[in-house]
């Protein structure tokens, strides 16, 4: 048209880039544009902060949606590394350095300090680094939190927050270097997780490098401030379904991880009664302290008498039947014409998390057995409307396992000191009673019998 007629912002200068036109028709940044991370190239906008370690490379990110850091950790046991490597992961959470929050924190090794976050409260760390091995320790305890948090919030309310087996203080301290043994526990006494270090043919090995054994010792801790009781029971079985549970917390945790799903199924092809990463329980401690492929193995096929009293040995009875559960189960629900094998697996992992867990919180508060759980995870099946054949393939684990049935194992199994090794030989158990435990609750400083009957106990893995 004619000469008068305004001129019109072009595309490259209309705003849509972040920037507004000054009074001489050239660009400006925004406050905004200016807090936007700058990258010099588009490959680096594709890899991300975490992909260039050190201050010299940290931006700031856009403000998040929600609250949390993104952390690096290893994906399983050390071991396997060499298949599925180290994992990037937001967890979220408020989490300060350390790292801690005000549930965990980690105490670090004499002569270090804690990781500290970036800018962003990003704890991104090398694998070399010690710092790695405080996040990694740290964020499986903190994952393994979140993913039963999250189902008793859909019983307890949105609110819920887990709260440690005594009174105070809220967090539980978790040494992912806490000495020179063979060994990992957690103890209600200390008020915490411990993790020691080890040594095989010249070569250090660390426990708290192991995705399975911070998620087993996790576990232990989780079910305990659930029911308190249960570490003072004197019955084998009640110390062996800590341990189960302990074992197959590992197992949902990573059941709970789509990628780990879809590794599962590359090495598996959906058939879990295949050799494969997830049902050996802590290869590396297996391999250098037991010299044997894992610590345990959950695709077993072990009955009631077929094992000792020993509460780890016994344990496997319980982790088997439950392990079976869920391969059984797999078989029947695969349908890659409607839905991809990896969230398949990652949904029965959800399904499965919620009958171990009403199994367990349902089952009594003193003393339970095998049969009080497994009774509970039928009734579970029931309430939840399962199809007749799913509740089938439960029920007919535990007959075979000799846990129900008319042949069940009907023995009364007690604990004695030889109940309680350790993975690589025998414990210094903690003997104490329940009416002098210090650290207890004082709803479970309860008066003990006319027979005094060993109480508390570190759980071991």
């Amino acid at each position: 048209m004619g000469g008068g007629a305004s001129k019109q912002p072009t595309k490259a200068n209309n705003g849509d880039d972040g920037k507004t036109l000054n009074a001489k028709g050239t660009t400006k940044e925004t406050a905004a544009q200016k807090n936007m991370p700058k990258y010099e190239t588009e490959a680096e906008a594709v890899l991300g902060d975490e992909d260039r370690l050190g201050p010299e490379h940290e931006r700031l990110e856009p403000r998040p949606k929600i609250k949390g850091s993104k952390v690096k950790l290893w994906k399983q046991d050390p071991s396997t590394s060499l298949q599925i490597g180290s994992r990037l992961v937001f967890l979220p959470n408020e989490v300060a350095a350390g790292p801690s929050d005000a549930q965990i924190v980690i105490v670090p090794a004499s002569g270090s300090r804690g990781a500290q976050p970036d800018k962003n409260n990003n704890f991104i760390f090398k694998e070399n680094q010690i710092e790695f091995e405080m996040v990694h320790t740290y964020s499986v305890v903190r994952m393994v939190i979140n993913m039963y948090e999250r189902f008793l919030r859909t019983i307890k309310g949105e609110d819920f927050t887990l709260k440690w087996a005594w009174d105070s203080p809220s967090s539980m301290a978790v040494y992912h270097r806490a000495g020179v043994d063979e060994n990992a526990y957690y103890s209600r006494e200390d008020k915490a997780m411990k993790f020691f270090y080890y040594k095989v043919d010249n070569k250090t090995f660390y426990t708290c490098q192991s995705f399975d054994v911070v998620g087993h010792e996790t576990g232990h801790a989780v079910l305990d401030a659930l029911h308190p009781d249960w570490l003072l029971s004197d019955l084998a079985q009640t110390g062996a379904l800590h341990e189960s549970f302990a074992d197959f917390t590992v197992i949902l945790a990573l059941l709970s991880q789509l990628d780990v799903c879809d590794t599962l199924m590359a090495q598996t092809k959906g058939n879990l009664r295949c050799p494969n990463f997830m049902d050996s329980i802590a290869e590396q401690f297996g391999e250098t302290v037991m010299r044997k492929k894992a610590l345990r193995n959950a695709n077993n096929h072990v009955s009631l008498g077929e094992v000792s009293e020993e509460v780890h040995d016994l344990s496997n009875v319980f982790t088997g039947a439950m392990y079976d559960i869920l391969a059984t189960l797999l078989e029947d629900f695969l349908n890659p014409k409607i839905q991809d094998p990896a969230e398949t697996l990652f949904r029965l992992g959800k399904t499965m998390r919620e009958m171990v867990m009403c199994g367990y919180l349902n089952a009594p508060e003193k003393d339970p057995t095998f049969k009080d759980v497994a009774e509970q995870m039928l009734a579970f099946c029931d309430r939840d409307k399962w199809e007749a054949s799913w509740k089938e393939h439960v029920r007919q684990q535990f007959v075979e396992r000799k846990i129900l049935g008319e042949g069940r194992d009907t023995r009364v199994l007690r604990m004695t000191p030889e109940s309680f090794k350790k993975c690589g030989g025998n414990m210094n158990k903690m003997w104490m009673h329940p009416a002098v435990h210090k650290n207890a609750p004082a709803h479970i400083q309860h008066k003990p019998a006319a027979a005094a009957k060993p109480v508390t106990q570190k759980a071991h893995h």
